[in-house]
Formats: structure tokens, sequence, C-alpha cells
């Protein structure tokens, strides 16, 4: 593979060679990056030292006893000299577990809570589940002892906070598991070494840390014992071995500790942001947290699918990387193969759905999907092209607008191999998942009644290729006629319909709810001719108004209406209409000036009627609120069937001279340019609007837009400029929304969006007068706790445009919940469930401004005290600023916040000094540059928050975005 990822934190080669021969787990600017840095290059002759030794007598261990040990220091990795690269330290064995010798540096602590927490999770989850779904480590050790040794203290890593961002939690060498006559600083254990400062002693983090190493050691045995007994398969030669095996060890590493109940790893939520990653991503260029996830959801894949002996499989056998999957599906007699099922993992990372399909495209530990890498809502799009590596996906979604009809082509490399499932989705229906079929990568499909029977489209498009070079492009045309549709100005529950089509046309209309389509009447109103070229050759003869082609067989009449043209010749440039035509002549309508002879070279134009502008109208029924689509079937103008969709909403209200019908004019200047011989108009109203200052116009969460406003007379939709406010006043236009004046509330009203004036707002005034404004929301939804009882309740409210109950996503300990919720038109009650632990809630407004918060609380409904309680970034997307506030209780010793790019490099840190601190709170508005003051680009970003409240540290990340 050519290609390298700039990322900060990994290892150039000569580091890589340096490291050889250390299982770590690594954290890079707050991603959990389990991985080893370095090097599965096993020798033979190691495993026969380990024979020889592994029978030994142990010696008796006391808790208090004292022992040196050797410890790495990865700060030093790139220094020539081994000596540099270890230290010795002492420490105390402070707990005997049944499985495990827990011993503390000496210039550590560690509460007896923290300790005897991890000497129990140890004997009683980690080891015994670790153990049972991927193997036994060597039992007795090099050591003679059948217990693990944990080393509590400080790794020394690389990271500076600044421009490496390397951070190791836990280690697993497996160097110390040989004789110091092989390596002088082996400590001849079965060890694992785990930081007690960067994560606290016994916290679910520290012990998921501990878990991941705990792999690499078993795997490690299995991999040398195989090595063993195996060697065609473990060919020590091969140095690029544990570069294949990569992605397979770093993905288990990730599932021991969801395994062992320590959740989901982070590394999971950024692959969800960013799915366009290579699964099979080799050493050299796989160091992102994005590979990492990936290869965790998919052996959770697996895992759920065909069960833990496959993982047990995949672990304890003798290959590496791809292979050990294929060979561990060949073991448990899978009738489907590797490529088969990561097809079907790509399409469930975006479904997630158990209900279809029996549930092969859907997972039952976790509730996620990821986002459409590419949107398209605009067509035709025209050989658009597309690099899609091996084993990689691609996520098309398709808006239907006025679709109706589209038709897809798909043209893919010969080096590549790819497949690609179509999964239509409707609000109110199941998901119809379709394969699009491809002969040798090229192929196509048909979207039919696209926007009447469903909404949107998504393109599962993947190279299930282990090779490659993932070049691929595609197309997407509209076909069928074109459509629009206004409100009879007369009569305002009246709409006209106008279809430019070739050819007879069936329209209909559905309007919410319905059970059937009813068929609309139209009349032919304008037609259009269009000369077709049909026919040429050399002519035989002439006569007076004939001309003879003896060589020709025409049907009769063919060309009748029709025109021809001497194009050179005798009589050239000479132009008749035809009367008639028989199998070898054309009869004319008037006589030739020249007449043409057998030198003369013709042309014959047919006459086609290329379109017919139908008219026909509707009358909005009233029992049917809601959405309502046209739907009309036929030719377009260039002859080809399809079909077209236009969508309007139909809005209940209590006064019938009030108008109920709003028109999405969706693509409207395109549909006026084909539509010039309709007279079509626009949307009208004699509503005055009238200025108006307000002594109340402070509001929360937001700024008024403009100058409130008053509507007398409402009739029809009225429109209001958002581009040109929201220019005016530097606001995002995407924010702003029309509210209206109620019980000293400012309500949102619904709108739609006028495509005429690209983000313009159409609305239906209420009866009566009353006061309106544009105004800006700009504010999250709040978030705070509220004790009721024995449960823990969260009141989620927003003062402006309101909460959007459908965004709302809440996880306890990393596991989807569905909560008992309470909408009382001022906000969400939310009851989480009362078994406690650690739940985040994410949920925006009807604006689309995101938030999120952490709480921790117990069964008992008693916040965890102390610690943070919430971490915002707000808006997102950010255009001119960003403010990002959080609360906490308890000693907050200091705060940290700071701004990376997608690789970890460090844009922009607010220090406690920077940040406005209040009682419980703290908030810091970003101007959207860096450190040097310079505006950061267009794109994804990451915040990371740290603090430190008592003695305990907090650290979180949240994706945010910058669109200008």
């Amino acid at each position: 593979m050519n290609r390298k990822h700039n990322t900060a934190g990994a290892m150039n080669n000569s580091d890589k060679q340096s490291a050889k021969g250390c299982f770590t787990d690594i954290h890079c600017s707050g991603f959990n990056i389990n991985g080893h840095i370095s090097g599965l290059i096993i020798l033979l002759t190691l495993f026969s030292i380990l024979l020889q030794t592994s029978a030994m007598a142990a010696p008796v261990k006391y808790v208090g006893d004292r022992e040196t040990f050797f410890v790495k220091r990865f700060d030093r990795i790139a220094s020539s000299a081994i000596s540099q690269r270890y230290e010795e330290i002492s420490a105390t064995l402070v707990r005997k577990g049944v499985t495990c010798f827990i011993y503390l540096a000496d210039d550590q602590t560690a509460t007896d809570e923290e300790l005897n927490r991890l000497t129990t999770e140890w004997d009683q989850k980690i080891q015994p589940r670790m153990t049972t779904l991927f193997g036994n480590p060597l039992v007795p050790g090099v050591d003679g002892f059948d217990r693990t040794f944990i080393l509590l203290t400080p790794i020394h890593d690389t990271y500076n906070g600044e421009t490496d961002f390397t951070r190791i939690y836990s280690y697993y060498d497996y160097q110390n598991e040989s004789q110091t006559s092989n390596f002088i600083y082996s400590n001849i254990k079965e060890m694992i070494v785990v930081d007690p400062v960067k994560n606290q002693v016994g916290s679910d983090s520290f012990l998921a840390a501990l878990a991941s190493s705990f792999q690499k050691m078993i795997r490690w045995y299995h991999k040398v014992w195989i090595a063993k007994q195996f060697p065609k398969v473990q060919d020590a030669s091969d140095t690029r071995q544990e570069d294949i095996d990569y992605w397979v060890d770093e993905g288990l590493s990730e599932l021991a500790g969801y395994i062992c109940g320590y959740g989901h790893p982070v590394s999971m939520e950024f692959f969800l942001a960013f799915p366009r990653t290579t699964l099979t991503l080799t050493f050299p260029d796989y160091y992102l947290d994005t590979n990492r996830g990936a290869a965790y959801l998919f052996l959770l894949y697996l895992f759920e699918k065909k069960g833990a002996r496959v993982i047990t499989e995949i672990s304890k056998n003798p290959y590496i990387g791809t292979e050990s999957v294929v060979e561990a599906l060949k073991t448990i007699r899978s009738s489907e193969k590797f490529d088969e099922l990561f097809f079907r993992w790509t399409i469930a990372n975006f479904l997630d759905s158990m209900d279809v399909h029996d549930g092969i495209y859907g997972y039952s530990g976790v509730n996620l999907s990821v986002k459409p890498t590419t949107e398209v809502r605009d067509y035709p799009v025209r050989d658009k092209e597309l690099t899609i590596y091996e084993q990689e996906v691609e996520y098309i979604s398709l808006n239907s607008g006025d679709a109706g009809e589209i038709l897809f082509y798909f043209y893919g490399d010969a080096s590549n191999q790819f497949r690609i499932m179509s999964i239509k989705q409707s609000h109110l229906g199941t998901p119809v998942l379709e394969e699009v079929p491809l002969t040798a990568n090229v192929g196509h499909a048909v979207f039919d009644r696209f926007g009447f029977d469903y909404d949107s489209v998504i393109l599962v498009i993947t190279n299930i290729s282990p090779s490659g070079n993932g070049a691929a492009r595609y197309s997407l045309i509209k076909r069928g006629p074109t459509i629009s549709a206004f409100v009879n100005p007369v009569l305002s529950e009246n709409i006209i319909i106008n279809v430019l089509a070739r050819g007879d046309s069936q329209i209909s209309v559905l309007q919410q709810g319905m059970a059937n389509e009813i068929p609309i009447s139209v009349s032919s109103k304008d037609k259009t001719y269009l000369e077709v070229a049909a026919e040429s050759g050399i002519a035989t003869s002439s006569a007076e108004n004939k001309l003879f082609d003896e060589s020709r067989s025409w049907d009769v009449n063919e060309f009748a209406n029709g025109k021809v043209t001497i194009v050179s010749g005798t009589g050239v440039n000479q132009t008749r209409e035809i009367l008639s035509n028989y199998r070898n002549y054309l009869t004319l309508k008037e006589p030739w000036a020249t007449k043409p002879d057998s030198n003369s070279k013709y042309q014959i134009f047919k006459i086609e009627k290329l379109t017919t502008l139908y008219t026909g109208s509707y009358f909005i029924d009233r029992n049917f609120p809601g959405t309502a689509k046209i739907l009309v079937r036929g030719k377009g103008a260039d002859g080809i069937d399809g079909a077209s969709v236009f969508s309007f909403s139909v809005i209940p209200i209590f006064d019938r001279e009030t108008a109920n019908i709003r028109i999405d004019f969706k693509n409207y200047v395109e549909q006026q340019e084909a539509l010039s011989a309709a007279k079509v108009s626009a949307i009208t109203s004699i509503a005055t609007v009238l200025p108006r200052n307000l002594d109340d116009t402070e509001i929360t969460g937001g700024a008024i837009v403009g100058e409130p406003f008053e509507i007398s007379l409402p009739q029809g939709s009225m429109k209001v400029s958002r581009t040109a406010l929201g220019q005016q006043h530097g606001q995002d236009r995407s924010q702003l929304g029309i509210y209206a004046r109620m019980d000293g509330k400012w309500r949102l009203l619904q709108t739609e969006s006028d495509a005429r004036s690209e983000g313009d707002l159409l609305f239906s005034p209420m009866n009566g007068n009353w006061i309106y404004a544009v105004i800006d929301d700009n504010s999250p939804p709040s978030i705070r706790t509220v004790d009721e009882g024995f449960k823990q309740t969260l009141r989620i409210e927003d003062s402006l445009s309101g909460v959007n109950p459908s965004t709302l996503s809440v996880t306890v300990n990393g596991v989807r919940q569905k909560t008992e919720t309470f909408n009382d038109g001022e906000g969400i009650t939310v009851t989480l469930p009362e078994t406690g632990g650690l739940a985040r809630i994410a949920v925006a407004d009807m604006a689309g401004n995101m938030t999120s918060a952490e709480v921790k609380y117990s069964g008992s409904g008693a916040v965890a005290q102390p610690g943070i309680r919430t971490v915002r970034a707000y808006p997102v997307p950010a255009s001119a600023w960003m403010d990002m506030d959080f609360s906490w209780a308890g000693d907050l010793q200091w705060v940290k916040i700071s701004i990376h790019d997608t690789s970890g490099l460090l844009m922009k840190e607010f220090r406690t000094d920077d940040i406005n601190l209040g009682p419980g709170t703290g908030m810091v508005r970003w101007d959207l540059a860096d450190d040097h003051g310079r505006e950061v680009a267009n794109g994804a970003y990451l915040m990371r928050f740290r603090a430190e409240i008592g003695t305990e540290k907090y650290e979180t990340i949240r994706k945010i975005a910058v669109i200008r």
C-alpha cells in the first residue's frame, strides 16, 4: 500500500525497529489507541528456552516483600544504547490474589479500596473471562509461578501535548519471558506494567488497559507455541508478519475491555465519525483510532454473529492477519466466508437493525450508525470519481427532492472487487435492501418512485478486495417528465399542476394518511415540435415534385409532414416539405426549382412531437394534513421513461379563510424555464408587514435579527428573507427561524424553504394580529440532573426553538438505552435506568444546536461527587465563534481545553486562567483561530477537555466542526 497517514504520535521505521519486542496499549491525544508499538519477530530458539525454564521451582512470596524490576523508558526508545531504554525501580508486593501478584512502585500510593477492587476484578473477571475466550498464557510461567505479575508504576512515554500525543497506559513486553542470559533486562516473569497515574487504580479505564495487555500476553504465547509447531506459518525471516497481524491484534485488545465489562472503547466513536478506513491496514500506515475502532467493531460483529468460539480460534490458531479470521471461520464450519461477512458488516455499521434479514445487518450489544461520507442532493451527477481502497467502504446518501426516478451507473476498475447494497428508507416503513448487480465491476440500478414510496437511498459501496487501486466512478441521472405546481391565486385551497412530458403521462396525488393514490385528469395545452435528422443518401433521380432513391425500402408515409434538404450536388440548399412517401420515393408539397440528379446528396428530417404541456388541478382534502406528493410517470423531453415527484405541505388550521397549502419549490428556476409556455405564478400575499419595537426583546439563548413585525389580514404564505438577514447580521442562516409571541414567550413556527431564493422561509401567519420575529437560536439545550425518589432523572430544556426529541441519545455504561421520557411542551424529562453508572446524553434543539453531557450516578439516584457534570461545545458546526462550557462538583484544581485537528495536531489551548469560572461552571469562547491568531480551515476538529477535581483527573473528547 502506498498510502501514509500523517498522524501525530506515529513511529518512523527506525523507532519501530528499536522498539521490537514490546506489546503496548497506547493513548494518543486522548484517543485510546491500544497497540503494540513493535515486534512479533518470534525466534524459535526462544521457545526452547521457555520450555527449559518453565519447570523451575517457584519461591514463596509474601505481602510486603520488596523486589526490583526493569521497566521500559518509551521516552528514550530512539536511543542507540539499549541501557538507556530501561531503568531499574523498586516495588512492594501489596496484594496476593488467587491468580496475580500486584506490586506498587515505591514512589506511588494507592488506597486499600483501589487495590482491593483491582485484585477482585482481576481474579473474578479479567483472568477467568480472558482465558475462557482467548486461551491461557504460559502456565506455569518462566518464573515457575501460576500467577501473573502486575506492576503499578508510571510509564514514561513521549507525550508532550503539542507535537506528540502518544500516551501509554499499560504494556506487555515478551522479552520479560526470557532468561537474562538471552536478554539482560528481562524480569523473567509473565508480567504486565500499568500506569497508576494516568488512570485511577481500579477504575474501568485502568482495568480495560490491563485487560488489553493481558490479551497480548495470551496471544503472544499462542503465536510462540505455533511458531514452534508450524514454522512454515510463522516464518521468523518475514519481518512483515507483525504488520499484517496488527489489525487483528489491536481489535482483540479493544474487545478485551468490552468482554470484561468495561464498556466500548472510545476508538469506536472515532470510527463512526470517520468510517472511510481500511479494515486490514498494516502497521506503517496504521496508527489511527479509526483503524482500531474498525477492527474492534468487526470482531464484535463476528462475536455476536458467530459466537465466542470464532474469537477463540482467531486468538489461538497459527495464522496471522486476515488469514487467522479465514481459518477460524473454516474451523467453526461457517457457511459465510470472510468477504461476505465483511460486506454485511459494512452494511450493519450504517443500518444497525435487528428487524430486517434476520438481524444480519445489526448489533445487539451496541446502537450505532455511521454518517454518510457523501450526500447527493442535485442531479444529474456525471462520472463522479471515487477511490475506495482495499477492504474499505463508501456511504453515499441520495436525497429524493423531486427526483421521482433515478438511474445509477457504476464503473469500477478491474483490479478491485466491488459490491454495492442499496438501502431504501422511509419515515413510515421498514428499510428495503437490494444489492446492485455487478458484472466485472460494472452495473446499474433504477430507483423508481423515489420521493414517493421512500425518502432516501443509501448506497453502500464496498471494496472487498485485499488489493487494488480503489478506482471507481458513478453517475446519477434523473429521468422522466418535469413537474411544477402553484397555489391558485383565486381559490387558495386549490393547486394548479403543470407537467412537461413527451407523450401521455399518468399523474396522481397521495396525501399523508391516504390509503390510495388519487388520479389527476389533465388537458393538453401547448405542444412543442422538433426536427429530427432521420435519413440521408444519394438520389437516383427526381421529378417535378418527387425525389427517388431506388436503394431504399421505407415504410409508407414514414416521413409525412417532414422535410428534405439537398445538402450537396445538383440542386444544393433546396428544402421542401414532404407530403407523403412510398417505399423508395418522396412526394413533395412544392416542386423543385432545380431538379436533383444522381449527384445530389439529400438529408431527410422527421418532425416529432417533443413535449406537451399538460395542465390539471387538485383540491386539497383537509382531512389528511401533513405531506402531500404529486407523482407523474411518462417520457421526459429525451424520450426516456421515468418519473418525477413534487411535494407540498397541508397545514391544519381553524380559520378556513387562511391558506392551508405550502408549496416546496424545489428546483423552481429550472422548472420555470422548462415550463416557459405555462403561466406559472409565484406565491403571493396581501399581508401588511408593520415593523414594531418591543420593550421585552431580551431573550435567553439567542438574539432577534432585524426588527419584530406585525401581520394584519393574513392570506396565503408569507416569505422572510433569511439569507439577507443572515448576511446582514453575520448569523448562521441554518439557525434562523420565525417565531411568534405567545403568552409572553417566543414560539417557533413551522416553516418551509423557498428554493426560488435559497434560504428564504415561507410560513402561514395565524389568524389575528400577532407579533413575529426572526430569531437566531445560537444556544443548545440545557441538561441538568433532578433527583426524584430512587430514580435519577434528567431535565432537558431549550428556551427558544425547543428540544428535538428525535435527536435524543442516551447510553449508560456504553450501552444505548431506551429511556422513559416525558415531553411537557416546555422540555423533556428523562428517567435513567436504576442500574447506575456513567450516562452519556446527546441531544439537539430544533435549530440544530447539539449538546452532550456525562452524568455519573448510582442506583439510588445520587449523583457521584465530586466530578465533572457536563462538557459542551456549541454551536456545532460553528461559523464565527464557538462557546465551550462545563460544570462540576468538588474542588477544581485546574482545567485545560484544547482544540486539535483529526491527526491530533494542537491548534488552540485554553488554560485555567483563560477560562471564565463561576460557582460550579466554566466557559470560554473560541474565535476559530489557532494559537498564532490564524483562522482555522473548515472541517472536523476534536475538543479535548481535561481537569483535576480533588485528586482525580478527568478527560473527555468532543467532535466539533467549523463551516464558514
